[in-house]
């Protein structure tokens, strides 16, 4: 603005002195700081809902598995040998069968039937191939897909291939990875103590008759064989892998079986220590990357959020269909 006076001309300069843009500046920085935990509590809490919307579909499409067979699914249709029989409890006379988990069963009633369609159910031992069941060569197409109702959207390492045969070398996208599996986030409750027999050292998936969980290897469970009740009784967890980039996890197709004996993010868990075990990932049992604790589906199709400070014997009494000591969901 100029303005005369006394025949001279008096510039006047508007604006900021740069202490006030300095001001200003820190100011927002401060809003921003203050605004960004709302923001990522807001996008996390939107995530929660979305993984509790996938096992609420898991629990709806569990319950319409046993309205079409009149039994669960079974937990995981995988064993090696004799031994493996005669320490684990009764098999049928087949040696060996490397075949389907509950994920892959259900697969029809979650309105992916196009994906099991492109199953071979039938593809168990082909001679010196070596590739059973789900691992078959004829079934790479559909092992190597991401099933987004089985992860979880708040788990940096979701939907990542898994080294399922041991012929994945980084990156994903590299030679192998048409071969191996895509990873879960959700893995069926099989036992609230071991869910497997140990022979040396390897795991064995045991018998339904020798786990007191939903999801026993080999054989369905049928509702009337939960005697502790739909509305108390666990059959999926909410599980994480190593984390992003390790191809380490559990694998959708099958295997993905626990038990509780550790706890809600316990010690063999990305989130409770950032050491599992990568041998057998089956032990690092329920966790995830929620705040506090992980999702679970309840026989009744019912999903509940438990946190980690739980009771290990409420989680452990949970786990079992009949034990006889009812508890009341956290």
């Amino acid at each position: 603005m100029l303005v005369k006076q006394n025949r001279n001309i008096i510039r006047i300069r508007l604006g900021f002195t740069l202490v006030e843009l300095l001001v200003v500046i820190a100011i927002i920085g401060i809003l921003i700081a203050l605004l960004l935990p709302a923001v990522q509590a807001a996008r996390e809490a939107a995530r929660r809902i979305s993984c509790a919307n996938h096992f609420k579909q898991v629990g709806v499409a569990m319950h319409n598995y046993h309205a079409a067979h009149g039994t669960f699914p079974p937990g995981t249709i995988y064993y090696r040998d004799d031994q493996s029989r005669n320490l684990c409890g009764p098999w049928d006379s087949t040696s060996s069968l490397r075949g389907w988990g509950w994920s892959g069963f259900i697969l029809p009633y979650m309105e992916l039937g196009s994906q099991s369609d492109m199953i071979d159910w039938d593809l168990w031992n082909e001679g010196a191939m070596k590739k059973w069941g789900f691992l078959h060569q004829l079934n790479y197409p559909i092992v190597s897909l991401q099933i987004d109702s089985y992860v979880c959207p708040s788990d940096p390492q979701g939907g990542e291939f898994i080294s399922a045969t041991g012929n994945l070398p980084p990156p994903a996208s590299g030679a192998g990875a048409e071969d191996d599996c895509r990873m879960t986030n959700m893995a069926g409750v099989a036992d609230s103590h071991q869910w497997f027999c140990m022979s040396g050292s390897s795991y064995r998936y045991k018998h339904k008759s020798l786990v007191n969980g939903v999801m026993g290897s080999a054989e369905g469970c049928k509702i009337r064989e939960i005697t502790d009740g739909t509305t108390k009784t666990i059959m999926i967890a909410e599980i994480t892998g190593k984390g992003p980039g390790t191809y380490v996890g559990h694998y959708w197709p099958s295997k993905n079986i626990i038990d509780t004996d550790d706890g809600i993010n316990g010690p063999y868990s990305v989130p409770g220590s950032g050491n599992p075990n990568t041998y057998n990932l089956n032990l690092t049992g329920p966790s995830s990357y929620h705040p506090g604790g992980c999702h679970f589906t309840f026989c009744d199709g019912s999903v509940h959020f438990l946190q980690e400070d739980i009771s290990q014997l409420t989680l452990n009494r949970m786990a079992n269909r009949y034990d006889g000591e009812n508890v009341d969901v956290p």
